[in-house]
């Protein structure tokens, strides 16, 4: 290891030797996969809603015994989970990053646990249900990190009407379970 006076030029100091750069590269591919995933699962499940076209096979299932009720339970169980996300984030029992990564990943494959379990958005209550739920899957994907704003304000606005959406879907669906059990 050769010394150099502190006042040697920046040319001649070494810097180590840079990795080629990927959009991809493997520390990044969990923080970016959730939005581009995301946004082709949203746009997915909105042109088949507003469209109204059907999907291949899952006509079929639908027709089957208990269906509802099965993936209705793997919906309540989807949303819980990510209910559940934030509280084990303030709990500190898993690593933080972990629990953001897991949190927007989750929430990505939203709209693929809808359309499994519904074929449309519903009447009344059934399409506020939808509405927030997919509202608040597109509030989580364009956040302030994915939109490049910075400051504390937007993000603090941002986290307000985030959460105001999930506990909004959380009292709907709590409706949707009771009305669903009562009349089946």
């Amino acid at each position: 290891m050769t010394l150099r006076a502190p006042d040697a030029p920046r040319a001649a100091r070494r810097a180590p030797p840079r990795r080629a750069s990927s959009i991809y590269s493997p520390a990044r591919l969990g923080r970016r996969t959730y939005f581009p995933l995301g946004v082709l699962l949203l746009s997915g499940v909105l042109a088949i809603y507003l469209l109204a076209w059907p999907v291949p096979g899952l006509q079929g299932l639908r027709a089957l015994p208990n269906y509802a009720l099965i993936t209705g339970g793997l919906m309540g169980s989807y949303i819980l989970a990510q209910a559940a996300m934030p509280l084990l984030r303030m709990g500190g029992t898993v690593p933080q990053r972990w629990v953001i990564r897991a949190h927007k990943l989750l929430g990505a494959l939203g709209p693929l646990f809808l359309i499994v379990h519904a074929d449309n958005v519903g009447y009344g209550y059934l399409s506020a249900l939808s509405g927030v739920f997919l509202g608040s899957m597109a509030l989580g994907l364009f956040n302030h990190e994915t939109l490049g704003i910075k400051g504390r304000l937007p993000a603090f606005l941002w986290m307000i009407a985030h959460v105001a959406l999930s506990v909004a879907l959380l009292a709907l669906v709590a409706v949707h379970v009771f009305y669903a059990l009562s009349y089946e």
